[in-house]
């Protein structure tokens, strides 16, 4: 029980620093979020290393769309990370045809599914809690989808 709410905590700490760092990233005009700022700042330095290695010019025309790329990995990969254990924690995935509680494989299969809101039916929530967190866990996937476009669209035209 109580490994179970120090899982939830974390989770739902890890949710909400990638949900701020994607709204920081996108929406404000304040420049990268935290995460993304580092991530931008490491991958920065690593492109220059390989230029200065090779002196060739076409590793920095990489930069930006690895960048962009890995950035919105960092953020879909965070997401499904703390939804993932959010929804471990708490319990209450069972197989849709017999009843079965899903495995630790099954709760990531079906974390992947919900944040993509595929929701393919093969798994489902078995209490109407587990029912409401999947709910909200397939409206923010839908919101970093729509927030990660929204960010690669300027920047795949700069």
């Amino acid at each position: 029980m109580v490994v179970s709410v120090i899982l939830s905590l974390l989770a739902t700490l890890l949710i909400l620093v990638i949900m701020l760092d994607v709204i920081w990233t996108t929406i404000t005009t304040k420049g990268s979020g935290p995460l993304s700022r580092h991530l931008v700042h490491a991958l920065k330095g690593l492109f220059l290393f390989f230029y200065r290695c090779s002196g060739n010019r076409e590793v920095l025309v990489l930069a930006g769309p690895v960048t962009l790329i890995a950035v919105g990995f960092i953020w879909l990969a965070g997401l499904w990370l703390g939804w993932f254990l959010l929804l471990l924690g708490v319990g209450g995935v069972v197989e849709s045809n017999t009843g079965t509680p899903a495995s630790v494989v099954q709760y990531l299969y079906y974390t992947g599914m919900t944040l993509s809101t595929l929701g393919i039916g093969d798994y489902k929530a078995g209490n109407d809690f587990v029912r409401l967190l999947t709910s909200v866990a397939a409206f923010n996937g839908l919101i970093l989808v729509t927030l990660i476009i929204t960010y690669a669209i300027p920047m795949v035209g700069a």
